[in-house]
């Protein structure tokens, strides 16, 4: 998820986005980019805080005699990874509104909003789907594998309270693009312990996602600096009012 996110902010030239409304002192346009920004940093507090939740249930794992003893509310995360649906909705329903908008002031772009917008979806829509679920994917890849990793394996964790049914066959079967064609699936629930854990495991050992998520904090805050040395601060808030009215309906914590 984390390098599904990395390209959306690389992939988009938000440099060359301001550079553009700067020349043209288009400060709607700022206030909308100013609030893609803001978003992005929810959507990342919001998985720094998955990040924390999951880490302190695995240096908490214990075997006992009587089974395992961690941690972690599966209810809390899950309603972590609801919100953080929520915000990924926000987030693509932002970009699309303002690389719509600037392919017009610049042609250059009208190649960026295709590959990020190739049909009716954006490259946000599997993961929307994914955290919907109450899954927290495990395979760090790009548009071009995701919501598999790059060897083609679907994993996520999936959080319920209550143990899913014995045979999870036919759910897991659904979860990745079912057309007929057996694909593999590690779909490992909260209730399958040993096996959970060190999925969980595997994922901090191999994946490294807080450096990876810091990388992502820094990359979002030099846009911001960028965008505030532009644009005034004043100016950019005072258009906010008139952006946000076309987001009414979204459910944002904006």
């Amino acid at each position: 998820m984390l390098a599904l996110l990395q390209y959306l902010l690389d992939k988009v030239d938000y440099f060359k986005i301001i550079e553009a409304l700067r020349k043209r002192n288009n400060r709607e346009h700022a206030a909308r980019l100013h609030l893609i920004l803001v978003q992005a940093r929810e959507i990342l507090e919001i998985y720094r805080i998955l990040l924390d939740e999951l880490q302190a249930a695995l240096r908490s794992h214990q075997t006992t005699d009587a089974g395992h003893r961690f941690y972690l509310n599966p209810l809390h995360i899950a309603a972590l990874l609801q919100r953080q649906q929520s915000n990924l909705a926000v987030m693509d329903h932002m970009i699309h509104d303002l690389l719509d908008a600037v392919r017009i002031l610049d042609s250059s772009f009208t190649e960026v909003f295709r590959s990020i917008y190739p049909g009716k979806t954006g490259i946000l829509s599997e993961a929307m789907a994914v955290f919907g679920q109450d899954r927290f994917p495990l395979g760090e890849a790009g548009p071009d594998h995701f919501p598999a990793d790059p060897e083609g394996v679907y994993r996520t964790l999936w959080f319920t309270w209550s143990k899913p049914p014995e045979d999870r066959s036919e759910i897991e079967k659904y979860l990745y693009g079912w057309n007929g064609t057996p694909k593999k699936i590690v779909d490992v629930s909260i209730h399958d312990s040993q096996k959970f854990f060190k999925a969980l495991e595997t994922y901090f050992s191999g994946h490294n996602p807080y450096a990876k998520l810091l990388l992502l904090e820094q990359i979002t805050e030099k846009y911001n600096a960028a965008l505030v040395a532009n644009f005034e601060l004043g100016d950019i808030l005072s258009n906010i009012a008139n952006v946000r009215k076309h987001w009414t309906n979204l459910d944002s914590p904006l």
